[in-house]
């Protein structure tokens, strides 16, 4: 455990057969990859040296989880615009008015809520992603793929999207319901584009922003 500013971490230390040292801010874990032969006392005296870097960089993800659609409180980010949120007890379903989400489940509480918010969402985005679909289709039919994907939608940890080329599979992140459509189109571009250039290579991008100018645009806002 180490003390950064008024923060304390604990310090994950990974030995590795490289030459220099690479420090990682996960949480309230400073990782730390080094070569095998370094000291531990040489890498506090490391993380000591990068205090600054360290305490900007918690600062900067402070505050994008504070102004981050994904956060769930008084309020509800859905498709881009927050809504107040009503959790009440009852029959589980989503209610979604002009000027406000309201959210019934068994228990009547926020945790029991969220899960119905995302399980009556994907019904949704799958909606969105049929009326999409089309535009990139007819694109990738001029390349050579002319099949019609299936789709899952569930949580990814790390991925808006992926792409599942062997079983015709689309994977898209349920998380996606809290941002403007746009931000589903660009994701759902991007992973059909794999049906066709299973890497991100050059050509990849250069397809991908040709047939959405504004693509590196939409991704930013939601990272």
């Amino acid at each position: 455990m180490v003390k950064i500013g008024e923060r304390y971490f604990e310090v994950k230390i990974i030995r590795k057969n490289n030459k220099n040292i690479y420090l990682r801010v996960k949480g309230d874990v400073l990782e730390v990859t080094c070569p095998r032969n370094i000291a531990r006392d040489d890498v506090l005296r490391f993380i000591n040296q990068k205090a600054d870097w360290i305490d900007k960089t918690v600062l900067k993800r402070e505050v994008r989880q504070e102004t981050s659609k994904l956060v769930i409180d008084s309020g509800i980010y859905y498709k881009g615009k927050k809504y107040p949120l009503n959790v009440l007890k009852g029959n589980a379903s989503l209610k979604i008015d002009k000027d406000s989400i309201t959210i019934h489940c068994r228990s009547g509480e926020m945790e029991d809520a969220i899960k119905v918010f995302y399980k009556e969402s994907k019904k949704e985005i799958l909606a969105d992603i049929y009326r999409l679909q089309d535009k990139y289709l007819k694109i990738l039919k001029d390349y050579g793929y002319n099949e019609v994907p299936d789709y899952k939608i569930k949580l990814l940890k790390s991925m808006w999207g992926v792409n599942y080329t062997k079983k015709n599979l689309v994977v898209i992140n349920e998380r996606l319901i809290h941002f403007e459509d746009r931000c589903l189109e660009a994701v759902l571009w991007h992973e059909l584009l794999h049906f066709i250039v299973p890497n991100h290579s050059k050509r990849f991008h250069e397809v991908l922003e040709y047939h959405m100018s504004d693509y590196k645009k939409i991704i930013k806002s939601i990272y």
